[in-house]
């Protein structure tokens, strides 16, 4: 997968080539207001729990879903069947959305 900035490839500055990938993972967690250490407004994000999640992996888009059973606890995330989905070695593009976030691949 590649990156795009303005409608062209995002170009890494020191190399040159561009950005890209072969996993992509959208979670949708809840979020709600929360005041930051120097009294400004920010977000908290619920991430311990389950929820859906969006994954695109080896040229394939999952509707599954994500599980983290303790703020120590790796995420976890599964397939529709509830099957652990297995990821490549190497770079991954994170991206954490509140619920109703739309999201589409331009593959």
């Amino acid at each position: 997968y590649r990156r795009e900035l303005g409608g062209q490839n995002h170009l890494d500055k020191a190399t040159g080539l561009a950005l890209q990938t072969k996993n992509i993972i959208v979670q949708y967690v809840e979020r709600f207001p929360a005041v930051t250490e120097i009294n400004e407004q920010g977000w908290a994000m619920k991430t311990v729990g389950e929820g859906k999640a969006k994954v695109f992996l080896d040229g394939k888009e999952y509707d599954g879903t994500w599980k983290k059973v303790s703020v120590k606890a790796r995420t976890k995330f599964f397939d529709p069947s509830g099957n652990e989905l297995k990821f490549n070695p190497g770079v991954f593009w994170y991206e954490i959305v509140p619920p109703g976030t739309s999201v589409t691949s331009s593959s």
